[in-house]
């Protein structure tokens, strides 16, 4: 049995973020498996390490992190 793939966003707040839905749907609709997307909130950059160690198979991320520093 293969992995589970994770991706996701990362960065705060992120109630307003659509990117759960459209990723879980592009996945399933391209019949992408063993992949899914969540929202992963954290309010400081240095929490990503926990994840990453929480996480297996955390693959990539889009952070709002930058956006929200050149904002």
């Amino acid at each position: 049995m293969k992995m589970l793939r994770h991706f996701g966003l990362i960065g705060y707040p992120l109630s307003h973020s659509q990117s759960a839905k459209y990723f879980s749907e592009k996945f399933e609709r391209e019949g992408i498996l063993d992949t899914e997307f969540n929202l992963y909130p954290l309010e400081k950059i240095e929490d990503i390490l926990d994840l990453r160690e929480k996480i297996a198979g955390l693959r990539g991320s889009m952070s709002r992190f930058l956006a929200r520093r050149q904002s």
